[in-house]
């Protein structure tokens, strides 16, 4: 059942991200609330049969949270005439993505 419901998922944080109030931060207000009710489902139902792969599924949507968190600085900061390219959260966004496949890796240890 839960394959169902992260398709479910997937398809409405890209139809947000694509279709609703382009280029405003609603857009990623919206992908918020999407991630946030995905986020409180995984905890309470905790759908794989491996603690290990509840914890990667957990660890993944924390980091897709903290990337629209610098996506919505991003856009905050570029309507106010700044930029924040070059910052070091640009370095620790692109670490924890990339560290994502890595997590059974840490996880065994």
């Amino acid at each position: 059942y839960f394959e169902l419901i992260e398709m479910a998922r997937k398809l409405l944080m890209t139809s947000i991200m694509t279709f609703y109030f382009p280029g405003t931060t609603a857009q990623i207000a919206g992908a918020y609330l999407v991630l946030w009710g995905a986020l409180l489902f995984t905890l309470k139902a905790q759908p794989y049969a491996r603690s290990a792969l509840n914890g990667m599924q957990l660890y993944a949507l924390i980091v897709q949270g903290v990337t629209l968190f610098y996506g919505l600085m991003e856009k905050s900061e570029r309507s106010s005439g700044g930029s924040v390219e070059g910052s070091v959260l640009q370095y620790v966004v692109f670490g924890m993505c990339a560290s994502v496949p890595a997590y059974p890796i840490f996880d065994a240890f």
